[in-house]
């Protein structure tokens, strides 16, 4: 008899611990702004992408749109459109040492950005919602 409850008692266990998300959950505000880090990986790491966003904080402007979301510091502005699987990004294309005249486009991948920035929720959070 003891043995079928250590035997219930072992299965609810696994069955509780399996229903724990491994990654937050995340939203499209959260994809987005997971988007525009990505972007700025192209320079530095996302540690320090992160890092940058959180002290450049009191210079952002960032303004929601449906599932467009807008973000600048003053000057030139980058748009992310969140899709279903995929996040697409509008921003000012560079030439050479000065912006450009157009504007350059990227596309990533939600999973991709969960993969790489899922862990910065909390940061992003914070910065997004103070």
């Amino acid at each position: 008899m003891q043995n079928k409850v250590n035997k219930q008692s072992s299965s609810n266990n696994n069955s509780q611990a399996s229903n724990k998300p491994s990654q937050p959950r995340l939203s499209d505000e959260d994809y987005a702004m997971m988007a525009f880090l990505k972007l700025e990986t192209s320079d530095e790491t996302p540690d320090e992408a992160v890092n940058n966003l959180r002290t450049s904080k009191d210079n952002m402007h960032w303004y929601p749109h449906g599932n467009r979301y807008t973000i600048n510091f003053g000057a030139h502005s980058t748009m992310m459109t969140v899709n279903d699987q995929t996040v697409d990004v509008t921003y000012d294309d560079v030439e050479g040492d000065h912006m450009g005249q157009g504007n350059g486009h990227k596309t990533f991948s939600k999973q991709e950005l969960s993969q790489e920035f899922s862990k910065y929720k909390d940061i992003i959070d914070q910065v997004l919602h103070g």
